[in-house]
């Protein structure tokens, strides 16, 4: 015998699904996002070459122009 209390939660699972996919996929686009944001800050942050303008990488080399 089914009860109603099991009855609801057989029903809200599937409604819930497509909203947890959502809030997931929503989480690792931030997390892209925020990975991006920190590439780019700490390459802002690198020091330029006085004399040609070019950057220095992370490990100090000078960054090349493909």
């Amino acid at each position: 015998m089914i009860t109603a209390s099991r009855c609801w939660k057989r029903s809200a699972i599937p409604a819930r699904t497509p909203y947890v996919a959502r809030r997931r996929q929503a989480a690792r686009e931030e997390a892209r996002r925020r990975a991006e944001r920190a590439g780019a800050e700490r390459e802002a942050r690198w020091p330029v070459c006085a004399d040609c303008g070019q950057m220095f990488t992370d490990d100090g080399r000078l960054t090349t122009d493909d």
